[in-house]
Order: C-alpha cells, then structure tokens, then sequence
C-alpha cells in the first residue's frame, strides 16, 4: 500500500474583526476548513489527497455577521506545499500567496 500524500498547510491571518468561516472549493464541492477568528491567525489542515490529482483549489472566506466574502482565484497546489491567505481589514483586498 502507498503512503498517503503530504497534506497542504493553510496559514489564514485575519486582519479583520470579524470571524470569517473558510472553505476550501474543489470540483464543486465546498468543504469547511474552520473559523478564521477577527484579529488572529489560524492554521487548517488541507488533505494531501484533495490536491493530488487535479493540484486546483479556490479558498472562500464569508464574514459572520455580514454579506462580506472573498474567494481567491483558482490555485495551483501540490501535496506538501503551505497556503498563506492573508484576509484584510476589507476582504475584498485579501492576498494570497502558495510556497
């Protein structure tokens, strides 16, 4: 039996106050990561699997208490690799970055 592949790392830094629940978008599924607290960091584990054959996601944030959200153009991600998804004070702004 083969190993399962290496998972991706999410680093989410929230510069908003607001929490914000994140998804990852994968073959049109939408699978919740978890809360991005308002003002604080969190890390989410993102399955090696989700990622080993097509390698493109998309991340969508929504705010709790408001109709703000962003999502992040398609992404090409590899098993192993770590996201950081900065989220700004306006989400519109956000910046993404895969390494």
């Amino acid at each position: 039996m083969s190993e399962p592949p290496p998972d991706v790392t999410l680093q989410v830094t929230n510069h908003n106050f607001l929490d914000v629940t994140i998804f990852v978008l994968h073959e049109g599924q939408r699978i919740r990561m978890g809360l991005a607290t308002g003002s604080s960091s969190q890390s989410f584990t993102i399955p090696g699997r989700l990622v080993e054959l097509t390698h493109e996601i998309a991340l969508l944030g929504q705010a709790i208490g408001s109709s703000e959200r962003v999502r992040t153009e398609i992404l090409t991600v590899r098993p192993g690799q770590r996201i950081e998804w900065t989220l700004a004070t306006e989400l519109r702004r956000s910046i993404v970055g895969v390494y």
